[in-house]
């Protein structure tokens, strides 16, 4: 049990890594390249 909730937060933690590191990613190509709320629609 200890091992199975070891498992789900590490894998959480990861989730929760690799969606920052996308939001970081969208916030330099934002940067790069201006989009506007007409593109995004």
């Amino acid at each position: 049990m200890s091992l199975s909730s070891l498992l789900k937060e590490s894998r959480s933690k990861h989730k929760l890594k690799s969606y920052d590191a996308a939001l970081k990613q969208l916030r330099a190509f934002r940067a790069v390249i201006p989009i506007t709320s007409k593109n995004i629609a």
